[in-house]
């Protein structure tokens, strides 16, 4: 049964049809699930998380596939919040009905919950038919589904992506055997490349690496991203640091021009400071004749907590819409201040890049 489930995906994985000349990869960073927010998408008999989400329908439905950083383990009641995560179900079917593809599981809350969390997690994740990347069950499903494989078709091209996951640790805490996460070790990446199926004309990192709260990437994180675009990887994904970090492209030893994003930020979760009040969603356009990355873009999104359009819940604002209107808006004086703050500090921040249209 588990193993119907398993090829079941994974073929899921390789079965996709588009009628276009280029492709769109979105990406979102830290889904975290503290305490209020699990109290606020309380309902009468479940939990409601859709609203958190509604703002952002259109950018991820114009994207042709969009992967996100599952950092809470579905791990069933009691629910929990920092500094072991349990997320009620309901999460991840928000986050799947918004339009979400590839959920990565490769971070440091991933053991929090110990075997049975991540069992459960991994279940659910399969119950409800979303691929997942980074932690398993087996070291047999690891190989069967790492990394993960997506092929993209036009009428005349195709596209296949290989994406891999990594994360620098698990918080001390370890699974008991034969469970496995991908952790950041250089040794294991190679074993990976080595082994990988032939065919991908693009591979893809999500990384989760560096020191919270850190504005800029450190010295550690640039010496492995250019390590990895020595190896080959085309594109580098980063997370963890809670708040948005730089945009570069760096050169392989290859001569190819590999894009960085440092780290996305937070997607969703309760940090209420600056910089840790928002995230980017991060999009790379490829080409899919030359299978080159022809574009990297992104959008400022801030985590309002509070009423929005006549609903109380935690609302992802993409902050463009609402800049250049923000004194109309109708947010209290100093959620409409923090929201000014945090697009003009990313917008400075990430200078180098467009913001998405």
């Amino acid at each position: 049964m588990r193993r119907t489930a398993l090829i079941s995906l994974a073929l899921l994985a390789v079965m996709c049809l588009y009628a276009q000349d280029s492709l769109r990869i979105l990406f979102a960073g830290d889904a975290m699930s503290h305490t209020v927010q699990v109290k606020w998408a309380k309902t009468d008999s479940a939990y409601d998380y859709s609203p958190c989400f509604s703002c952002l329908l259109p950018y991820i439905d114009n994207a042709d596939y969009a992967v996100v950083n599952l950092e809470a383990p579905l791990a069933g009641k009691p629910y929990t919040g920092y500094p072991r995560f349990s997320a009620p179900d309901e999460y991840l079917q928000a986050l799947s009905q918004a339009g979400f593809n590839l959920f990565l599981l490769a971070n440091n809350h991933i053991d929090d919950k110990g075997n049975a969390g991540l069992e459960r997690t991994i279940h659910t994740l399969e119950e409800q038919h979303c691929p997942y990347i980074g932690a398993y069950l087996a070291a047999e499903d690891r190989s069967c589904l790492y990394p993960h494989y997506k092929s993209f078709y036009t009428d005349t091209d195709s596209l296949t992506v290989a994406f891999f996951n990594y994360t620098y640790g698990t918080n001390g805490l370890t699974l008991a055997s034969p469970a496995v996460v991908n952790l950041l070790d250089t040794a294991l990446i190679i074993e990976d490349l080595q082994h990988m199926e032939s065919g991908a004309d693009l591979k893809i990192v999500c990384v989760h690496w560096g020191a919270e709260y850190q504005k800029h990437s450190s010295r550690s994180q640039q010496q492995t991203a250019q390590w990895l675009a020595d190896k080959g990887f085309d594109l580098i994904i980063g997370s963890h640091p809670h708040v948005v970090q730089e945009y570069t492209a760096i050169t392989a030893s290859d001569g190819r021009l590999v894009p960085v994003f440092y780290s996305l930020g937070n997607f969703l979760s309760n940090q209420r400071w600056r910089g840790s009040n928002g995230g980017i969603l991060a999009q790379i356009t490829v080409d899919m004749h030359s299978k080159q990355i022809i574009n990297s873009e992104y959008l400022p999104v801030y985590v309002h907590k509070g009423w929005w359009r006549g609903i109380k819940q935690y609302h992802l604002l993409p902050t463009p819409q609402l800049i250049d209107t923000i004194g109309r808006v109708a947010l209290p004086k100093a959620d409409r201040d923090s929201l000014s703050v945090f697009h003009r500090d990313t917008q400075t921040k990430l200078s180098n890049i467009n913001i998405i249209n």
